[in-house]
Order: C-alpha cells, then sequence, then structure tokens
C-alpha cells in the first residue's frame, strides 16, 4: 500500500466548542465511551495544549493531509493515547481511543475528545496521532489537569 498523505499541516489546537449542525454518536469499541461522538465542525474556543480535564471541556486538532490530486480519499487512523481510562458500565480499561478515517486530501479535517462523564476526567499527557499505513505523520500533545 502506498503512502497517500505526503504531509500534515497542523491549523489548529486547543479546546473546542462543536457546531451546531450534524451532532450524533457513532456507536464503536475503540472508544473508551463506546462511541464516537460526531459534528460537522469544531471551532476554537481557546488555543492551548494545557487543558482543565473536566466534564464539558472538549479538546482537538485540525489539520490538513497535503498530497497530490485535490479529490484524492485517503484512509488513515487517529489514535488518541491518553492515561487509563475505565469505563464505569462495562469495566473495561483503555489507552487509547483509535478511530479509522477516509477523508479528502488538501481539505480541513479535525478530530477531538470531549469529557461527558467524571471517569473520563483524568489528568495526564493525551496525544492525538495521526497515522497512514502505521506511519504517525502528525503528533499533538496535550496536558490535562
Amino acid at each position: 500500500m502506498s503512502d497517500q498523505i505526503q504531509k500534515i499541516d497542523l491549523v489548529g489546537f486547543g479546546v473546542i466548542e462543536k457546531s451546531e449542525s450534524g451532532n450524533f454518536e457513532e456507536d464503536s469499541e475503540s472508544s473508551p465511551t463506546g462511541y464516537f461522538i460526531r459534528t460537522d465542525d469544531i471551532s476554537f474556543i481557546e488555543e492551548t495544549s494545557d487543558v482543565v480535564a473536566r466534564i464539558g471541556v472538549g479538546f482537538g486538532i485540525k489539520y490538513v493531509l497535503i498530497g497530490q490530486g485535490d479529490s484524492e480519499v485517503v484512509n488513515f487512523v487517529c489514535k488518541i493515547q491518553h492515561p487509563s481510562l475505565t469505563n464505569p458500565e462495562s469495566d473495561v480499561e483503555y489507552s487509547e481511543t483509535t478511530e479509522y478515517k477516509s477523508n479528502y486530501l488538501n481539505e480541513e479535517n479535525f478530530d477531538f475528545y470531549e469529557i461527558e462523564s467524571e471517569w473520563e476526567a483524568v489528568s495526564g499527557k493525551w496525544v492525538f496521532n495521526i497515522v497512514e499505513n502505521g506511519k504517525v505523520l502528525l503528533k499533538h500533545e496535550f496536558t490535562l489537569r
């Protein structure tokens, strides 16, 4: 499998708010909550890598996958490494959240995590990794306190 992404430009990071449209939950076993939160877009309330871990706080990154061809769809993975989170309903422990994605080259993409429950509000290093074919192309670290 050839690498289609030549590089990734980080265009924003920090505390976010979701757009008012396109919000829903999509079931996923690779998420500590059992689902991913979907939204049409995010905007940054504050550009920071230092985030207060509390219910209702979302944080994330926006980036552009740089490659040849504007209409080319690429497959990649967003992996968020984080302190151990144990979902009290399933009693399953997670130290990484993995999302398999397909998006267009040369357009903005985003990934975020929203703390919805007390058990998710864990201090420590949270690292967003964008990976294509096992190769980390972008890494951004947040410190939650």
